[in-house]
C-alpha cells in the first residue's frame, strides 16, 4: 500500500495536454462503471487516472465512495482525507452518503475524525461567504433529492420503484417551489454568496425541474445576468440551455444531452445545432471534448466534418 502511494505521488506533479485528455478519459470510464455498479472496474481505472494526475476534491471523494463500497478501509479513509484537503465542503452530504455505511458503521473511532475534520473545513469556507444560512438551505434540499434518487438506482423491485418515483415526484415539486422563492429575492445566487457547491446544487435542483419549463427557462435568463462575471459554472449554464432546448424539442447547443437506453448507458447525443461546432463552443465553457464526454455514458463518438452536418441538417 505505502509502495503505491509512493508512485502516485511520483507522477502527480506530470503534465502535458496528451496526459490531461488520457485522465479525463480514464475519470469519464471510472464514472460509468461507479454508476454501474460494476465497483472493483471503477477502482483500477481511478488508480490509472491518479497515476497520470492528481484528483481534484469531487474525483478524490468518488474514489473514496467505491472504496469504500468494494469495503478497502485504508484507500478509502486516504482518498477522503484527500478530498478534503482539495476543498470537498458538503459535511451534511458526507455524514449520511450511503457509499460510507462500510466505514461509518464499522471505523466509528476513524469516521468521527473525518466528520470533525469536514466540520472545521466547513466552517473555515463559510466565514469567507455572503450568504452561508442560504448555502445550508440549498444543500439540504439537494441532500433529500440524491438520497431518493439513490434508493431507485439500488433496488429492481418494480413496486418500491413505484414508490420512489412518487416520493422523488413529491421532493421535485417542494424544491422547485423553493428554489422559485430563492429566485424571487436573489435571482441566481453567486459564488461569492453560497459558494461553489451550494451553487451547483442549486443549478441540479432547477434542472430537474422539467415540469415547469418556463422556470428553467426564467432561471437561464437569471444566469445570463452573470456570464461575463466569474460567479457562476458556465458548464451548469450549458447543461441548463440544453436541457430547456431538448424539453422543447429543439436541437441543443452544446452537446449535454444524451439518450439513454439502460444501465447509465445511452446510445448517443440528442441532436446538436451545427455539430461540426460543438467542441469549439464546448471549448469556451471549459467542457470536455464531445469524444471523451461521450465516454461517461458508455459510447464512442465521432467528429463530424461541416460537410457531414450539412447533410445532417439537410435531411430533417
Amino acid at each position: 500500500m505505502k509502495r503505491y502511494f509512493v508512485i502516485l505521488l511520483l507522477f502527480f506533479n506530470f503534465n502535458s495536454q496528451a496526459q490531461t485528455n488520457n485522465y479525463e478519459e480514464l475519470i469519464a470510464e471510472a464514472s460509468l462503471f461507479h454508476l454501474q455498479k460494476e465497483y472493483k472496474k471503477a477502482i483500477l481505472i481511478f488508480e490509472k487516472a491518479f497515476l497520470l494526475q492528481q484528483p481534484n476534491a469531487l474525483n478524490a471523494y468518488k474514489a473514496a465512495g467505491v472504496y469504500a463500497l468494494d469495503q478497502k478501509k485504508t484507500e478509502a479513509f486516504w482518498y477522503l482525507n484527500l478530498a478534503l484537503d482539495e476543498g470537498w465542503t458538503e459535511t451534511e452530504a458526507l455524514v449520511i452518503d450511503p457509499y460510507f455505511d462500510f466505514l461509518r458503521n464499522n471505523y466509528d473511532a476513524e469516521w468521527q475524525i473525518i466528520i470533525e475534520k469536514a466540520k472545521l473545513k466547513e466552517q473555515q469556507y463559510e466565514k469567507t461567504l455572503k450568504l452561508p444560512d442560504l448555502r445550508k438551505r440549498i444543500n439540504l434540499m439537494t441532500i433529500q433529492d440524491q438520497k431518493l434518487r439513490f434508493a431507485k438506482s439500488q433496488t429492481n423491485d418494480p413496486r418500491e420503484i413505484e414508490v420512489l418515483n412518487q416520493q422523488i415526484n413529491d421532493s421535485d415539486f417542494k424544491n422547485l417551489n423553493e428554489a422559485k422563492e430563492i429566485i424571487e429575492i436573489y435571482d441566481w445566487p453567486k459564488i461569492a454568496e453560497i459558494g461553489k457547491d451550494a451553487q451547483n446544487n442549486f443549478w441540479l435542483i432547477v434542472q430537474h425541474a422539467d415540469q415547469d419549463i418556463p422556470f428553467q427557462k426564467l432561471a437561464l435568463s437569471k444566469m445570463e445576468k452573470l456570464m461575463e462575471t466569474k460567479e457562476i459554472d458556465l458548464e451548469n449554464y450549458a447543461f441548463l440551455y440544453d436541457r430547456v432546448q431538448c424539453n422543447l424539442n429543439y436541437k441543443q447547443l452544446y452537446g449535454t444531452q444524451v439518450n439513454w437506453i439502460q444501465n447509465g448507458k445511452a446510445s448517443g447525443f440528442s441532436p446538436i445545432i451545427k455539430e461540426d461546432l460543438a467542441d469549439k463552443r464546448r471549448a469556451d465553457f471549459k467542457l470536455l471534448p464531445l469524444k471523451i464526454y461521450a465516454l461517461n455514458y458508455g459510447f464512442e463518438y465521432k467528429n463530424i466534418s461541416f460537410e457531414e452536418a450539412e447533410k445532417m441538417i439537410k435531411k430533417i
